[in-house]
């Protein structure tokens, strides 16, 4: 007769039963099959605990064996186990049974002890293989790039989301060094912090600018993790994820949140125009920005601000910029002032209708897009950038850029409407008439210089006071009484008034009174 016990929940439970055909055992049968065993009770536990092959010449009389009562009823006498083991590590033991007390043949035990072994290394080898079969299919499966290099960085195995991402099939990059994806935009300070840190036996984390097999530039967060055996470092393990995305959006929101801070700040229109074409290319890696204000009079685009990355310098192409104009629909200036939408243009060099193509190809330039400045469906403006590469249409940066188009459109008409207000306010303040601006009740708000030069009266003397304090006394009331009734109409009373200085002399005023209308 013989029992199957293997470990589980830190107790040993038969999971296997078998005996011969000429005898039943319905007792000790459903005893074993419901009963567990710690370690150290019964004969299962004892092997188990021991991790050594035990005999039992006669289990009726032992004290450690649970179910002796039920093997005397059946005739169960001889019994012997042993562990099913692989090194150190036990999976499970078997046991087997006689109705004869059996004394104990240690050949026996220790050939069975050899079958334990054996059938402890193939179910260990077995749960290896179970677990190699998960880990390889939650590698080749994973959302994340998987790359594992030797100790000199060189390419052993790359999963299949690695070749999703960068194009490189799996054996055009095995055996070559994992230097196949740098961008050269990296500081080299970080690859020597990385290698530093993998090769003392840390892990590393950070983030890289790579570039795919198409020449594309990509953003990459990973980590890179010695792989130890025998505390010796045997390889490198790379998990990334490809965060370019990610990144984008977050430089569209910085973009973004640096213009408005930009304009908030209400600098000088030249300063703001230097400041937000700057701002944009260096979070938008663009190497010139060009800025264009519309003339509304004689229908042109003229250059009024220019900034380039110091590294990027084409003095012949931005000499021409700063002398051509452009009218509507030539060239993207033209373009984008006569759409009023923003537009993208890969390569210059191969637009039909880019006047300035020649020149941006000498001094290689390719890649560019513009938007408008606009107001109210206003055109005031367009501002371009260029880039020495190639660039595919971004139409979240364009998205974006159009409506801060509108954000600076609305600074600029800001700015308008200030001068405007400022010239005439000069106009007002340094006139040769005497100008006093008063509230609905007739209390004084304001006057002019000329005013207290006619008057001898200053501001300060007369502000929140009635304009009572230059009358003489020698107007007719019916005079006034016309006045009121007139500016109180809406409309302009104009004539003669006899006013006194504060020195007490007349004086005769032509006067203009009218009401002002919708004051913002």
């Amino acid at each position: 007769m013989g029992n199957h016990i293997i470990r589980k929940h830190n107790v040993l439970k038969c999971v296997e039963l078998w005996h011969v055909p000429s005898r039943q055992y319905p007792k000790f049968k459903a005893m074993s099959k419901q009963i567990t065993f710690p370690p150290g009770i019964g004969l299962p536990g004892r092997v188990w605990q021991s991790a050594k092959s035990i005999w039992i010449d006669n289990v009726v009389p032992d004290k450690n064996f649970p179910r002796n009562i039920v093997a005397k009823e059946e005739g169960l006498h001889g019994a012997f186990g042993f562990p099913i083991m692989s090194g150190k590590k036990i999976f499970g033991v078997i046991e087997f049974y006689s109705n004869e007390i059996l004394q104990p043949d240690d050949n026996l035990l220790d050939l069975m002890s050899d079958i334990g072994s054996q059938l402890g290394q193939f179910i260990n080898r077995k749960q290896m293989e179970g677990q190699l079969y998960k880990l390889s299919l939650t590698v080749e499966q994973n959302q994340s790039m998987v790359i594992i290099t030797d100790l000199e960085g060189r390419i052993e195995y790359v999963n299949p989301m690695f070749t999703r991402i960068t194009g490189y099939e799996s054996n055009e990059v095995i055996g070559e060094n994992s230097r196949v994806l740098k961008s050269g935009e990296n500081p080299p300070e970080v690859y020597k912090n990385l290698w530093h840190t993998i090769t003392s036996g840390s892990i590393w984390q950070g983030e890289l600018l790579n570039k795919k097999k198409n020449g594309e530039l990509y953003w990459e967060s990973l980590t890179v993790t010695p792989i130890l055996k025998d505390n010796k470092t045997r390889n490198f393990v790379e998990v990334s994820e490809d965060i370019t995305d990610k990144k984008r959006l977050k430089n569209h929101l910085d973009t973004q949140y640096s213009i408005v801070n930009i304009l908030a700040e209400f600098p000088p229109i030249k300063e703001a125009f230097m400041k937000i074409i700057l701002t944009v290319c260096e979070y938008q890696k663009w190497d010139i920005g060009i800025v264009w204000t519309y003339d509304q009079q004689s229908k042109i685009l003229r250059c009024s601000g220019v900034w380039h990355v110091p590294s990027c310098n084409p003095c012949e192409f931005l000499e021409i910029t700063k002398q051509i104009t452009f009218k509507p629909g030539v060239g993207l200036p033209g373009r984008v002032c006569k759409s009023g939408k923003p537009s993208w243009i890969s390569d210059v060099t191969s637009d039909t209708n880019f006047p300035r193509a020649a020149i941006a190809e000498k001094e290689g330039l390719r890649g560019t897009f513009g938007f408008p400045i606009k107001c109210k469906g206003e055109i005031l403006g367009v501002i371009e950038f260029f880039s020495r590469e190639i660039r595919q249409p971004d139409g979240e940066l364009l998205t974006m850029m159009d409506a801060i188009g509108g954000q600076i459109g609305q600074f600029l008409k800001k700015h308008q409407i200030e001068e405007h207000a400022s010239k005439l306010s000069r106009v007002v303040e340094d006139g040769t008439s005497a100008i006093m601006i008063t509230d609905i009740t007739g209390k004084i708000e304001y006057v002019n210089h000329r005013f207290s030069e006619l008057t001898g009266y200053s501001a300060e003397e007369v502000i929140g006071l009635n304009p009572n304090i230059i009358k003489s006394g020698k107007t007719p009331p019916v005079t006034y009484k016309r006045l009121w009734d007139t500016v109180s109409s809406g409309s302009e009373w104009q004539g003669e008034l006899l006013n006194r200085k504060k020195n007490g002399e007349y004086l005769w005023e032509f006067a203009s009174i009218f009401p002002i209308k919708n004051l913002v």
